[in-house]
């Protein structure tokens, strides 16, 4: 990898900006909760959250590095665990080997009744939204791999006169997320339905905004740009999340385990040369800030695995599911200056 600061350049709607500028960004208004992190087995120390030095003019101050023994290499992020234990992604379609099921079984308790299936929150999603205005007052949105649905009911509130179409390939996901429009009021124009975002069931030019929280990577993220565009009319909008990396030097561990699971991962300016390739220009990007990774969906996971931990203990096969998703959050606690999902957003060229 390029030796230099560390951080990426990137080039947002144009303009030039430093990266680093973005992340101190993202991590300026951290959450309020910070629950304490205890495994049993390997007896991690807890560091807290990046905190924000409101003295400084864009530097942050950091705890010590959290200590883990006894971790194994080659873990992978959940949602790629996901695919590789024959777990439908959010759109994708997988075949399940039998050997596999009871680590499944164990991985989709953890995954139950969670708020999100991935970082993000309504602050950030309002966010995109402004960035790819202006859109028809009645769009026609498709919201693609949408798991339980948080995101869709904040498209839904944040766009209250918009005809939405929200898809998934795992049911319980659709049947979540049907529920979840219901209690928001907005059934009568957001239909929740069962696809596989690699072969959607719509016509072409048939949407004025595209959205995706991370789950373009499941086709790989060119095809997911190509198949999509074809979607969108001649000034159609996509906004989607894609995991970058935010270092160009992350710690070899880090390095290992995300390429093991997502070798294509690159980097930011990468993710968006790629967006004007595939006939998009860029209206925006931002890194997500650390407490849409935390409030909605780490603390949440967290929770269900102290009570998962308590019902599985003395059965080392689930524990071992468990313990890879406290791995994931551990890696990160330590090392979220590295890596984060960038919310990108842009218009279709004809």
């Amino acid at each position: 990898m390029a030796s230099g600061s560390g951080f990426y350049s990137i080039t947002v709607a144009g303009a030039a900006s430093d990266l680093s500028t973005l992340y101190a960004e993202r991590i300026a208004a951290p959450t309020s909760r910070y629950s304490d992190l205890c495994d049993r087995k390997h007896q991690m120390s807890r560091r807290d959250y990046p905190r924000w030095d409101e003295t400084s003019t864009g530097n942050c101050r950091r705890e010590p590095a959290l200590a883990v023994h006894g971790t194994r290499a080659g873990r992978l992020p959940c949602c790629v665990r996901r695919a590789n234990m024959g777990i439908p992604t959010s759109g994708e379609r997988v075949t399940v080997n039998s050997d596999d099921t009871r680590a499944r079984s164990v991985f989709m308790e953890v995954h139950s009744g969670l708020p999100r299936e991935g970082p993000g929150d309504r602050a950030s999603t309002g966010r995109a939204i402004a960035l790819a205005q202006p859109l028809p007052a009645s769009a026609d949105v498709l919201d693609i791999a949408c798991g339980p649905g948080e995101q869709t009911v904040h498209l839904a509130q944040l766009l209250p006169a918009a005809r939405i179409q929200a898809v998934d390939y795992h049911r319980p996901f659709v049947e979540e997320a049907s529920r979840r429009v219901a209690t928001a009021g907005a059934g009568h124009r957001v239909k929740v339905s069962v696809a596989d975002m690699r072969a959607l069931p719509f016509e072409t030019g048939q949407f004025d905004l595209i959205w995706c929280e991370g789950a373009a990577y499941n086709m790989g993220l060119t095809n997911a740009l190509t198949q999509w565009r074809s979607l969108l009319r001649s000034d159609g909008k996509l906004a989607f999340t894609e995991a970058v990396w935010l270092r160009d030097d992350p710690p070899d561990e880090l390095h290992d385990w995300w390429m093991a699971g997502y070798p294509d991962m690159g980097s930011a300016n990468a993710s968006l040369e790629l967006v004007s390739r595939c006939g998009y220009r860029l209206l925006g990007s931002f890194v997500l800030p650390d407490h849409a990774w935390w409030e909605r969906y780490y603390h949440p996971m967290e929770d269900r695995l102290t009570i998962l931990e308590e019902k599985y203990n003395g059965d080392p096969e689930a524990m071992a599911v468990l313990e890879d998703c406290r791995l994931e959050i551990d890696y990160y606690r330590r090392y979220s200056d590295c890596y984060g999902y960038l919310f990108v957003v842009a218009i279709r060229e004809s």
